[in-house]
């Protein structure tokens, strides 16, 4: 994953007071692009799993990394 990225807390979650953590695995191309987001573990809330899962695809990787 490049060094940099920063993700942004949903709006609504901030807005309700939602906390929590997502599981998700994600599958990367050789050439670094996020193919695939799956929720491993939900937060228990839809907006923060979403926002989780459509914030990853936006990702970039450098090709040939294993792990964040």
């Amino acid at each position: 994953m490049e060094s940099g990225f920063a993700f942004k807390y949903p709006r609504a979650a901030l807005k309700h007071g939602y906390e929590g953590r997502v599981e998700l695995e994600v599958t990367v191309s050789p050439r670094g692009r996020v193919l695939n987001v799956d929720i491993l573990t939900s937060s228990g809330y839809a907006v923060l799993d979403s926002s989780a899962v459509r914030q990853m695809m936006r990702v970039p990787f450098h090709p040939g990394a294993t792990a964040l």
